[in-house]
């Protein structure tokens, strides 16, 4: 029997939420370093560590967890607005999302991811990247 694999909502919901756990793993790496560092300076000095209360600890570390949670959403959503060049270059809104004005890249910059998709791909002009789009499935037809 023939299924059909998740949907692409289902694969970027997945992505989001590993990453949401990767950043928790992060947070709390965080503050176990952190932990460690204070313990190993109140050893050294010879003096007892004065830990916060288990709410204020819960806190922070949720806090933490929220600021790295925002970052690698932040780039999640960069990698899926750059995941392809192609698809801009086809439908001529290369400079609009890759402009300086929405995502703080300069056209030389636009220019060179175009050039380099091209080299790689083996496109002799702009035309011939997007068929190669559409060809192997980056934008829907």
């Amino acid at each position: 029997m023939l299924t059909q694999g998740p949907s692409r909502l289902e694969v970027y919901a997945g992505k989001l939420l590993a990453l949401t756990a990767a950043a928790l793993a992060v947070a709390l790496a965080v503050f176990a370093v952190g932990a460690a560092a204070s313990g190993l300076v109140a050893v050294a000095e010879a003096q007892p560590a004065h830990w916060p209360s288990a709410g204020d600890l819960l806190t922070g570390i949720g806090a933490g967890w929220l600021i790295a949670t925002m970052w690698a959403m932040l780039g999640a959503v960069l990698a899926v607005a750059l995941r392809a060049v192609a698809p801009p270059v086809g439908l001529g809104l290369v400079w609009m999302l890759c402009g300086a004005e929405r995502l703080v890249l300069s056209p030389a910059t636009a220019r060179t991811h175009v050039s380099r998709a091209m080299v790689k791909l083996g496109a002799r002009d702009r035309a011939q990247l997007v068929v190669f789009a559409y060809q192997s499935g980056l934008v829907d037809g």
